[in-house]
């Protein structure tokens, strides 16, 4: 199975992402959840997920700047960006 982290700061889409989506009749697992990137990178370490599912857009540390911290820790870690946010200069930056 494949080892998928969750990185979300609003908990009704966390949970959506995490309760709704039948991930492991994909091959995923879920190994752990995130409410910033802050915690994520705490969680990563521990938890060494293949994939991360992040937002873009959080408080304390953003997914961008998670991203390029996750990169140096674990750069074979596949990284996937999401976000509501409605400037798509911001999503491409990601």
């Amino acid at each position: 199975m494949i080892q998928l982290m969750i990185v979300d700061d609003e908990p009704l889409f966390r949970d959506f992402l995490v309760n709704f989506i039948p991930w492991k009749e994909y091959g995923f697992v879920i190994v752990a959840e995130a409410k910033n990137g802050l915690e994520a990178l705490k969680l990563a370490d521990e938890h060494q997920p293949d994939v991360v599912l992040t937002d873009i857009n959080m408080p304390k540390m953003d997914g961008i700047e998670f991203a390029q911290e996750l990169l140096k820790l674990a750069p074979e870690t596949a990284i996937v960006f999401i976000t509501g946010h409605n400037e798509f200069d911001y999503a491409r930056k990601a």
